[in-house]
């Protein structure tokens, strides 16, 4: 499941073209990352992992986070909290 997980936020910082700082991601990358998302599973739980990412991480360490994954690192242990939290995964 973590590699799903490592997977689906992997598809979300490839299709992102603008780069943004803070806690509220560009539109392109939440749009992004609910329609990864909602292709496993329910909307709900997507917005609810999307906003806890939000709050704890800026859009700048998540799409570093993704590079790294992309090169075999594991997910960052906010990410898991975030799909856990939100029943992404248990």
């Amino acid at each position: 499941m973590r590699r799903t997980v490592a997977v689906l936020f992997m598809i979300v910082v490839l299709g992102v073209t603008a780069c943004g700082g803070g806690n509220s991601f560009a539109a392109n990358l939440k749009s992004n990352f609910l329609n990864a998302c909602e292709q496993q599973g329910s909307p709900s739980p997507c917005e609810c992992a999307l906003k806890q990412i939000e709050a704890h991480v800026s859009q700048s360490t998540f799409e570093a986070s993704e590079r790294a994954q992309a090169q075999g690192a594991s997910p960052p242990k906010w990410q898991l909290d975030a799909a856990r939290a939100c029943k992404i995964i248990k």
